[in-house]
């Protein structure tokens, strides 16, 4: 895919090309915003006139017919006078061509154990310091550190962050057991209302709707709530008392979707 990065107040872009062209954009804006590009002549428009606009060119068919699409693409921007590229010839591409075991450890021994040096440090740090970060120059007290760490600990322990590691199948077949000796509470979280085609159901919890819509049990209140629409159903949170004084139809009343699909 043979990509621009435009400036739509003045019409020059850059040429590029990949095979994956979202990660290539997630690159050139993350060294856009942080003034680190490799081409001072995008990081010059970048700066002086705001936000460029990356969008897809062209499509080549064929992995080897990228580079010359490239080009005729540059081409076209160099006769124009618009281009932004340092280099006039398109760099010779690798794509599909594996490297060699020994090219390998031959570059893994060049990276090793490289490290900044005060220049390119202070460099950094420049360059880093056009972007206004709160905690820059300060420190957490030990108090304020020691609570986040408990509150870090007690995510894990309850299942809100996600593990280093993959879960035993011991510790999924205790995770199983706790969850058929403690089902989940029917009784658990706020009321909804939902509207589908004109018809109005009430749930008294949030734990009953997601249930009642074959939502997964896990975490239901990111899964229904005001606002979302779930297979449908657009729903809205209700005050309990405007809840005990409607019918709620509950799972297996007469009107319920009991069985529901799997979100």
């Amino acid at each position: 895919m043979v990509y621009v990065i435009e400036n739509p107040k003045n019409g020059r872009y850059y040429v590029g090309s990949t095979s994956r062209l979202a990660r290539r954009r997630s690159d050139h804006l993350s060294a856009l915003r942080r003034g680190a590009h490799e081409n001072p002549r995008v990081q010059r428009e970048w700066d002086k006139y705001g936000p460029l606009l990356f969008r897809p060119f062209a499509c080549a068919l064929r992995a080897e017919d990228l580079a010359a699409l490239e080009q005729a693409v540059m081409d076209d921007a160099l006769a124009a006078g618009l281009a932004l590229n340092i280099n006039r010839d398109t760099v010779r591409h690798r794509l599909g061509v594996p490297l060699s075991e020994e090219a390998k450890a031959r570059l893994s021994a060049e990276r090793r154990g490289k490290r900044l040096t005060p220049e390119q440090r202070a460099a950094r740090a420049v360059q880093m310091a056009r972007y206004q970060n709160p905690m820059q120059g300060r420190q957490h007290s030990e108090e304020t550190r020691q609570r986040i760490s408990n509150a870090l600990k007690a995510g894990f322990a309850n299942g809100r962050k996600p593990t280093i590691a993959p879960p035993s199948p011991e510790a999924r077949a205790a995770a199983a057991a706790r969850l058929r000796a403690n089902p989940p509470r029917l009784n658990k979280g706020k009321p909804l209302q939902g509207v589908k085609d004109g018809e109005v159901r009430v749930w008294p919890t949030t734990i009953a709707c997601a249930k009642d819509l074959g939502c997964n049990l896990a975490y239901p209140s990111q899964r229904v709530g005001t606002g979302k629409s779930v297979k449908g159903w657009v729903l809205t949170f209700l005050d309990k008392t405007v809840v005990a004084e409607a019918a709620p139809l509950l799972p297996g009343e007469t009107g319920a979707n009991t069985e529901g699909e799997k979100q």
